[in-house]
This record gives structure tokens, C-alpha cells and sequence, in this order.
């Protein structure tokens, strides 16, 4: 019996913006990380201070994931634009073409951009192109370039997106260009452009979360009316109790929020989403009174499962040690590199949630018999449970910290003269992260004393 059943996994989907849908197959058995672009130029064209720039350009290829380049367009005469290149040059430093790999046709290529809401469609611009033979004062295009009515086909919001490209052809690296064909002042973010390429990790490098998605989406009303907020996103995954992010539908609760957290690499089947989650009004947290509240797990752009709705969150609990600060753990049947979570759309409901960790940890034990058991004081009794292929299983008398008891799947308790809870967690025999703890419960209860036989020699 599982402590926590594998229910059917409902799901929510989280903002991942494709282009265009991967044309080839990859295994998921070989682990893939991001190598990113590594050499920029600035090609935007200027007149008289107006037209393009780019700000702070260094920090779309030094490969953190929270910087970010500012594409930057003011008011101007057609002809003019911001326009930043990016490729993998290993030396950034150097003007020849020839030191940059070139990636063969069908290889994604992912940017990660922040688009105002006032940008696209009001006479604004913006294409995103694979390129070839990057120069310092020149390049070559090659493929199809995506623009304005893709773009507004794909964001329907305020905040970070990917956008993942497949040329059709081999290629060095991408460009993007802002302009106006109003000649109106406008600004983008460009974050960082990364391929995925074979790489062998060690075991808890695997489930580090690298990266986040925020922003707010219109859902059903106009996006300048949005009034949502994601506040320190990045607090969520600083491995730091003591902080949080905090999400917020705004005054217009019929927009949506998100906060997406983004792992190194795919996880495996079943593995376990932990959120430490809190009421920032203080009280209870009841899931089921947030606005909307949805978790999505996706592998890249596909979401795993349906939306999982606050209703069929059964295992909600309180953190050990805490009063006010809750566990949720979710164990996802597929295998996902990133979770979302989303609220909004509902009037009417608490509109605000804080979010101090989100974690994917190992697959759960699976509890073989009971998860309680009444035994006589005085007695031991012999606790069980499995753990996936490659992991062992570890016992504990508390539900964080301490020392292991025994390392295996049996565990034979000592004679007991009072009730106990042990905790089982499973490890990846090359990891040092653990699973979640689950309780077995053991309860002692009084041994039925001696039969007293009365013998009567009436004789009648």
C-alpha cells in the first residue's frame, strides 16, 4: 500500500513558448544540459543618439540564467533598431567566424526573453532569426526568421518566456532585432540562448533547479488591466528556509499569475515536486480558497498529465517544526524538468500565496503492507517497504534530521513499551539527497492479562 497513492496526475500547463515543435526525437535516457551562448555583438543602427542600443549586453551570454541584456528602441525614423547577435563562440573575444561550432538543421535552439505587454502589436517589431558566419561588423541570415505575428500568436502575458527555435538548416547562433515602423520608443529583455547537449552529471546535480519563468498572463480580461505580481521569483529555489516569493493576482483577479522553476535536467519517472508553501494572511492555508490555484509539470514544451487542481492536493501538511509553513508533495508519474504553478481567473477567492521552496527530490518509498500497526508492549515488530531500482531505503524516528536507524528494507524495531512513528525515506545509492520522509505508525496497546479459572465443588 503506498502511503501516498499515485493518483491520476491533474495537471496545470506551464508558459514554455515553442516556435515550432521539436522534429526529432530525443531519448530521454541520456541527461542534456544547456550550453550557452557565449560571444555578442551589437548590430543596432543608430542616428543623431535615436534608434537602437543595447544595455548591459554582457549578461545575455555569461551564462546566469536571472541576467539579462536590455534591447532598447527609441523614438526614431524607419531604417533604425536594437539588434543583439549571439553565437558559441568558445572564445568570445575572437572575429573569426571559423572558431564558432555550427549546429546541424533540426537542433533547438531556446532564448529566453521578457516582453512588455505595451511592445508587440502597436506597431512594434520584433524578428528572431538563426544566423551564420558572425563577424564583428557583419553576418549571414539563414533559415526563416519568426516575427511579430508568431510572437503575438505565443505571449499572452507580462513576464519571462522561452521561445525555442528549430532551423531548418545548420546554423551558428541567433539574432534578435527591435524596431518600430511607428517610430514609438520601446524596450525587451534578453536573458540567454542555449543549446541542449549530451552530458554526464552526478546524481544530485541532476535535480538542481537552474532557472524561472514569471510574469502575469490576461487570462479572460485585456493585459493592461492585469494588475498580478511575482515578487523575488528567484527566492523559491535559493535553497534558503528563511526566504520566499510571493505570487499575487492583483486587484484584477481574473488575470493569472505564474512561477515556473526549471531543473537541470529530466527527471526520472516518479520522482517528487516539494513545495514549502504559506499563508501570507496569516492563518491556515486551505489550497482549495486560493484563486485558481494549478500545478503543471511539463518536459520541455510538454506538459505531463493534466492540470493538478488544489481539490486532488491530498498530501498538504504541516512542515515538521513549523506552525504556519506547509509541505506539499507530489509525486509526478512521468518524467519533467520543470513545474508551474498558477493562480488567477476567479473572483472572490485569497489571491495571494508565498512560496519558500520548490525541490525535486526522489521517488517515495512504497509502504509493502501497513502504515500503522498495533502490536503488545513489550514487543518488536518488523517494519518493511521497497524502493525503486538503484536506491536503498533508510529509517528514522523523526520526520527531519537526525541519524538513520538502519539502512534496507526491513527494520525490526526494539521491544516497545510505549506508541512510536519511524520515517522511511528512499536514496539513490549515488545520491546524498533523500526522498521525503513517510510515517508508519506503531501502537502498543496492554497484553490480556491470565485467564483466572475458578474451580466450585458444590455438589448438589
Amino acid at each position: 500500500m503506498r502511503l501516498y497513492p499515485k493518483s491520476s496526475p491533474l495537471f496545470l500547463r506551464l508558459l514554455f513558448m515553442t516556435v515550432l515543435l521539436l522534429a526529432i526525437h530525443e531519448g530521454w535516457g541520456q541527461d542534456k544540459v544547456r550550453k550557452y551562448a557565449s560571444r555578442q555583438y551589437d548590430f543596432s543602427v543608430r542616428l543623431l543618439g535615436l534608434g537602437g542600443s543595447i544595455e548591459n549586453e554582457g549578461r545575455a551570454v555569461n551564462g546566469q540564467p536571472h541576467n539579462a541584456s536590455t534591447l532598447k528602441f527609441t523614438v526614431g525614423a524607419l531604417g533604425l533598431y536594437a539588434e543583439q547577435v549571439l553565437d558559441f563562440n568558445p572564445n568570445p573575444s575572437a572575429d573569426n567566424a571559423n572558431n564558432s561550432p555550427t549546429f546541424s538543421a533540426g537542433t533547438p535552439i531556446t532564448l529566453k526573453i521578457s516582453l512588455p505587454s505595451s511592445l508587440l502589436g502597436l506597431g512594434n517589431t520584433v524578428i528572431i532569426q538563426p544566423i551564420n558566419n558572425l563577424r564583428r561588423t557583419n553576418y549571414s541570415n539563414v533559415g526563416n526568421s519568426i516575427s511579430e505575428s508568431s510572437l503575438l500568436s505565443l505571449l499572452n502575458g507580462d513576464g519571462e518566456a522561452e521561445i525555442t527555435i528549430v532551423p531548418n538548416v545548420d546554423f551558428q547562433g541567433i539574432r534578435i532585432r527591435l524596431t518600430s515602423t511607428l517610430g514609438a520608443g520601446a524596450s525587451m529583455s534578453l536573458f540567454h540562448a542555449y543549446i541542449l547537449e549530451d552530458a554526464i552529471l552526478p546524481c544530485d546535480e541532476k535535480d538542481k533547479a537552474i532557472d524561472i519563468l514569471s510574469g502575469v498572463r490576461a487570462g479572460s480580461v485585456d493585459l493592461a488591466s492585469a494588475t498580478g505580481t511575482v515578487n523575488n521569483p528567484w527566492n523559491a529555489i535559493d535553497g534558503n528556509p528563511n526566504t520566499y516569493t510571493e505570487i499575487n493576482t492583483g486587484a484584477q483577479v481574473l488575470s493569472e499569475v505564474y512561477h515556473t522553476t526549471i531543473f537541470q535536467t529530466a527527471s526520472r519517472s516518479n520522482q517528487v515536486t516539494q513545495m514549502i508553501l504559506q499563508n501570507p494572511d496569516g492563518g491556515l492555508l486551505d489550497l482549495g480558497l486560493l484563486n485558481d490555484f494549478t500545478i503543471q509539470p511539463y518536459l520541455r514544451t510538454v506538459p505531463v498529465g493534466q492540470p493538478l487542481k488544489a481539490s486532488n492536493l491530498l498530501s498538504l501538511r504541516l512542515l515538521p517544526g513549523s506552525s504556519n509553513k506547509y509541505e506539499l508533495i507530489i509525486p509526478i508519474e512521468g518524467s519533467f524538468d520543470r513545474i508551474e504553478i498558477k493562480m488567477g481567473g476567479v473572483a472572490d477567492v485569497l489571491n495571494r500565496l508565498r512560496i519558500y521552496e520548490i525541490n525535486r527530490l526522489p521517488e517515495l518509498p512504497i509502504i509493502n503492507e501497513i502504515e500503522e500497526v498495533d502490536i503488545c508492549k513489550g514487543d518488536t515488530v518488523l517494519l518493511t517497504a521497497s524502493a525503486p531500482d538503484g536506491s536503498t531505503l533508510k529509517w528514522y524516528t523523526q520526520p527531519e534530521g537526525g541519524t538513520a536507524l538502519w539502512e534496507g528494507e526491513n527494520y525490526l524495531t526494539p521491544p516497545l513499551d510505549t506508541s512510536a512513528t519511524y520515517y522511511v525515506s528512499t536514496r539513490p545509492i549515488e545520491c546524498l539527497i533523500e526522498s521525503p520522509r513517510l510515517p508508519i505508525r506503531v501502537n502498543t496497546l496492554h497484553k490480556p492479562g491470565s485467564p483466572q479459572l475458578t474451580l466450585s465443588n458444590n455438589e448438589n
